[in-house]
């Protein structure tokens, strides 16, 4: 992997397809943190990640929306969103977005950055389409901070579960009841990036896109 601060930008002057590369090698490395740290809120093991070839990153970057929050140069956090997979999931890919792998650095936890970092994704995927009314994320009960995190920010359990040999995942729901809503949460996000800046020096952005909101 490049050697670069875990979370810097891509370097001014480069060929979007080598900032393409820079964000997926970063990404990869922030996933890996990601795993190393909280085994058990993810599927996939360190191994699994640190293997995996650098062009399905790239695929990963292109199809979904990664956000990450920074600081001085490294990532704090990290989340996705993504359109709802047509082999096992029933909603509109026009309206639904999946929320996944959120991860907050553990030195940062604690101070309500998860919570702001998924609101940041809710105003970027809207933004991006005005017809997304419907959020989801599929979390382990026994992940009990990220259970109490999603039920403050109003997303509700579902009947729906998935099945592992030694794990239970449950479906979580969010929908915004009108295009006011989602005024909303675009205002909110606008206030996110602004505040975060001034007293944490945490920015936020969306990998592959230099000019994201």
């Amino acid at each position: 992997m490049t050697d670069y601060p875990r979370g810097s930008e891509p370097p001014t002057g480069i060929t979007p397809a080598a900032a393409l590369r820079w964000d997926a090698e970063m990404l990869q490395d922030a996933m890996l943190e990601a795993v190393r740290t909280s085994p058990d809120s993810f599927i996939t093991t360190v191994e699994e990640v640190k293997t995996r070839p650098l062009d399905s990153w790239i695929e990963e970057i292109r199809s979904s929306t990664w956000a990450v929050a920074q600081q001085n140069g490294q990532v704090v956090g990290i989340v996705a969103g993504k359109r709802p997979d047509p082999a096992s999931d029933i909603e509109d890919d026009a309206v639904t977005r999946y929320i996944e792998s959120v991860w907050i650095d553990p030195d940062f936890r604690g101070q309500g950055l998860g919570a702001r970092l998924i609101k940041y994704l809710l105003g970027v995927e809207y933004q991006k389409n005005q017809r997304v009314r419907h959020f989801r994320l599929w979390v382990f009960p026994t992940n009990s901070t990220a259970v109490s995190l999603y039920e403050r920010m109003g997303f509700a359990p579902t009947p729906e579960v998935n099945q592992y040999e030694d794990k239970t995942e449950v479906k979580y729901r969010l929908d915004f009841d009108s295009p006011i809503h989602g005024a909303v949460v675009l205002a909110v996000n606008e206030a996110i990036r602004r505040d975060d800046r001034r007293q944490y020096g945490v920015t936020y952005r969306v990998l592959g896109e230099p000019d994201s909101p």
